[in-house]
């Protein structure tokens, strides 16, 4: 049915308006990503469990937390993240060396830390990264993430989980158990490196005497 009323100068510009007005509410605002410290279950599920983006997840040890080597992957996290503004995921990192239980249902060595996997909630599936933890590494392998050009594996929400602990204590009690272990290994070094010297002495002891024979045996065919 054509338009019979009379188109004015200010109804085309009354239409066009409508239009924007409309077009504006219907655009979805961008929210800014934050680099996100999982300290809790919670942050887990309100940050990366309940999203439908990718989880970028950063796992740190917890040992350094006091550490200058700390404080740069976390810089690093944080510059990535600013890059990464208009990319598919969330960045968020934790503690590994507290939530081991994170580590063993992604098969993550703790002595591959730092470390880092990429979880997709709405797939439920997950890759760990293979490289060192670098801008250079991460950013590689996100952009392989992105193409599909990794290896997925399967697993569900229910079962990554952490649990909600008091992690400096766990840290102290690592760090503990580390020194500890460093005072049995060098109790150990000085224990071999006596025995070593010990075993030495011993030869040399034993060649002098056979020395001493045998100048013995060649005096005694002179003698004659």
């Amino acid at each position: 049915m054509p338009y019979m009323h009379e188109i004015t100068y200010k109804k085309v510009i009354s239409l066009f308006e409508s239009f924007k007005v409309k077009t504006e509410e219907n655009t979805i605002k961008k929210e800014k990503k934050y680099l996100i410290p999982i300290e809790k279950s919670s942050d887990l599920e309100t940050h990366c469990l309940n999203k439908r983006r990718a989880c970028f997840v950063a796992l740190l040890d917890g040992r350094l937390m006091n550490n200058e080597y700390f404080e740069k992957s976390v810089a690093l996290l944080n510059e990535l993240n600013e890059e990464s503004q208009e990319k598919p995921y969330s960045f968020l990192y934790l503690n590994a060396t507290c939530h081991t239980e994170f580590l063993e249902e992604f098969s993550v060595n703790i002595d591959s830390l730092p470390n880092a996997l990429v979880f997709v909630p709405i797939k439920d599936m997950y890759t760990s990264m293979i490289g060192t933890f670098d801008k250079e590494s991460i950013q590689s392998f996100l952009e392989r993430v992105i193409h599909g050009k990794v290896s997925m594996q399967s697993t569900t929400k229910d079962r990554v989980k952490i649990q909600d602990k008091d992690c400096s204590l766990i840290v102290e009690e690592q760090i503990i158990e580390e020194e500890d272990d460093d005072i049995m290994k060098e109790m150990m070094e000085e224990i071999k490196r006596k025995e070593q010297e010990e075993e030495e002495k011993r030869k040399k002891e034993e060649e002098d005497k056979a020395n001493k024979k045998k100048k013995k045996k060649k005096k005694k065919k002179t003698d004659l």
